[in-house]
């Protein structure tokens, strides 16, 4: 009895010590629970209030340590269908925070990218950057963020379209837009998302062709590093590097110039970029293109190029143009007009040598006789002289040449010194000179002519015969 007595005793004793330790616990425990629910609950009412600065503050405490209360989440999914835009936009920002990448916030983050607060507006395109392409409608989203007047907001999304890399077709127009924007950060990440593209999608090449053009360095730079590692038969690429050629960038423009000038000039668009280059104010640049010039096929649109480099002002220039048309001879009888306006022109210099040039062009191409002949209206004396030479040296047709020559011994500005000349050059020709002399009788007819012409006329009718028909065999 006393062994029982002693053991309900020290029961009872415990239980009594239990109580005491457990009362103590549980009150701090309560008195912290209440104190807990009562600042959750005034931080939930700051969420849907009017002062953005405490309202952003509520966001921050309820989101600091990712486990607020089950009541609180409560509230918060609540406070999401609420009329309150504001309520409705922080609770989403609340939950996307404590629970990133949830599907179900998508909707309500891309309402809080309008948001009164620009806090609230970055914390809402963060979170939409977790969602990733895959999640539908997170790529719309971030597009419709790249337009935010916020530019934090602008420079995420841009980020963001950056990182996730959504197809192409969706945001090249987008981000070729951005190459505008007057936030420095939003068009780098612009351009790098645009030359990670593949340049051959539709849309890439006109965005990276927007970006040469601009007036940004950096954009231009980056650019045309993508266009010019990218293969130069894709359609539209050489056109896009050629933009470089209509801003002041004679860096980039020499870059360029070396690139293209050792390209196929087959290729569409290559020989246009030469003779854009060629236009430079930039005297290098010139000189650079002409240089590659020199071992350029003789293609046509090539001779076109060179033909501009002998027209250029500088005369360096102009005498390499000049040098590589002699070069080619008459695969260069596209320069032909030009070798006359030299000649008759007041560079008297460079007379001689082009003289040379156009006789040999034309000893190996007959159809350039008649341009030959024009350069007799030249009043040097020494042009004429070497002319005659040429042309008694054989290598033209003297069926076309004589016909020439009788159309300018009737020319009324053909003075008596050329048509001597003229007279000197048909008696060389034989048989085919006989109309040209019918000519010469008929201006001798109506002009009073010098004395010594008359002669050389009379001694050519003799030799050939007025009345004879012209020949049909070539000297």
């Amino acid at each position: 009895m006393r062994h029982v007595l002693l053991v309900i005793v020290l029961a009872m004793t415990q239980l009594a010590g239990g109580c005491r330790r457990e009362t103590g616990a549980e009150a701090k425990a309560r008195s912290k629970a209440r104190s807990a629910a009562k600042a959750e609950s005034s931080v939930l009412e700051k969420l849907a209030g009017q002062d953005e600065a405490e309202r952003w503050q509520a966001v921050v405490a309820l989101s600091r340590d990712g486990r607020p209360s089950g009541r609180a989440r409560g509230q918060l999914e609540r406070m999401t269908r609420s009329a309150n835009r504001r309520a409705r936009c922080a609770a989403t920002v609340v939950l996307a925070k404590i629970k990133p990448a949830d599907t179900n916030r998508l909707a309500g983050l891309i309402e809080a990218l309008d948001d009164p607060h620009r806090a609230m507006r970055v914390a809402a395109a963060e979170a939409i950057v977790a969602f990733g392409p895959a999640v539908e409608g997170a790529t719309t989203a971030l597009i419709g963020a790249v337009g935010s007047d916020d530019t934090k907001v602008r420079v995420l999304a841009t980020e963001a379209l950056v990182k996730i890399q959504p197809p192409t077709e969706q945001i090249v127009g987008v981000l070729a837009d951005c190459l505008n924007d007057e936030f420095r950060p939003v068009r780098l990440h612009a351009i790098r998302a645009l030359v990670a593209m593949d340049i051959a999608a539709p849309g890439v090449i006109p965005a990276l062709r927007r970006a040469v053009a601009s007036g940004s360095r950096e954009l231009r730079q980056a650019a045309l590093e993508a266009l010019m590692a990218a293969d130069l038969t894709t359609e539209g690429v050489v056109d896009a590097i050629a933009a470089v050629m209509s801003v002041d960038d004679p860096k980039l423009q020499a870059d360029v110039m070396d690139k293209l000038l050792v390209a196929d000039p087959a290729i569409p668009g290559v020989t246009a970029v030469w003779s854009m280059g060629l236009d430079s104010l930039d005297r290098k640049t010139r000189v650079r293109v002409m240089r590659g010039l020199r071992t350029a096929p003789p293609l046509p649109d090539v001779i076109d190029c060179i033909i501009k480099a002998a027209r250029d002002e500088d005369r360096m220039i102009s005498a390499m143009g000049l040098v590589r048309i002699g070069e080619l001879g008459p695969q260069a009888k596209r320069a032909a007009p030009l070798l006359v306006e030299i000649i008759t022109g007041p560079r008297k210099g460079r007379h001689m040598y082009t003289v040379d040039v156009l006789t040999h062009m034309a000893q190996e191409d007959p159809t350039l006789a008649p341009m030959l002949c024009k350069v007799l209206l030249t009043e040097e004396g020494d042009v004429r002289t070497k002319l005659v030479t040429a042309v008694g040296q054989g290598g033209l047709r003297a069926k076309e040449l004589a016909g020439v020559l009788g159309d300018l011994l009737n020319h009324h500005e053909t003075s008596a010194e050329i048509r001597k000349a003229i007279v000197a050059i048909l008696s060389r020709l034989g048989p085919p000179a006989a109309a040209a002399a019918r000519q010469l009788r008929a201006a001798a007819e109506r002009a009073d002519q010098p004395e010594a012409l008359q002669r050389a006329i009379e001694d050519l009718l003799a030799t050939f015969g007025a009345e004879d028909e012209p020949a049909d065999s070539d000297h």
